[in-house]
């Protein structure tokens, strides 16, 4: 499981977590649906990547509490529990071309996240420290992602007051 192994069985151990199957493995994690006394729930491990690239994930959570978004059942560096959302996704939807669907579903999302106030101290990176590897792209095939860097720039001086996306 590419390194994961040591890493499930300390999580199985750690969040009392039982009959784990593999459903997803990407650069980022790892991801295993779990039991905990009855309930069904979600364990993503992060690979390092994962944590480079999602390690505030679980303080974005825990920010919106369930709010719009997935519960967080616990968390730490290396890790996130999460609830397990059963019915239909987005990308249902698109495949029974219930576009229209698919997209009030989204905007109702994204209002219900933009809606939670970040507190002041917390330890998620801003837009712009995530943009700036995009600014250095000198390749001409990686062009889009150094003009994706400017359009994110001028937006970010262009926000009202900071939300978490």
């Amino acid at each position: 499981m590419n390194g994961s192994d040591e890493n499930l069985k300390k999580y199985l151990l750690q969040w009392k977590l039982s009959n784990p199957a593999l459903l997803v493995s990407t650069p980022t994690s790892h991801i295993f649906e779990v039991l905990r006394g009855g309930d069904q729930l979600i364990l993503k491990i992060f690979s390092e990547m994962g944590m480079r690239d999602e390690g505030a994930s679980g303080d974005i959570l825990s920010i919106w509490n369930g709010n719009g978004a997935v519960d967080l059942i616990a968390s730490d560096s290396g890790a996130l529990l999460l609830e397990k959302l059963e019915g239909p996704n987005l990308y249902y939807y698109s495949e029974m071309n219930q576009e229209t669907n698919a997209t009030e579903i989204f905007v109702q999302i994204v209002r219900k996240i933009h809606s939670i106030a970040i507190p002041k101290k917390h330890s998620i990176p801003d837009l712009s420290t995530l943009l700036k590897p995009m600014k250095i792209v000198d390749n001409q095939q990686l062009l889009p992602f150094k003009q994706a860097f400017e359009v994110g720039h001028q937006l970010l001086h262009t926000q009202r007051q900071q939300v978490l996306l």
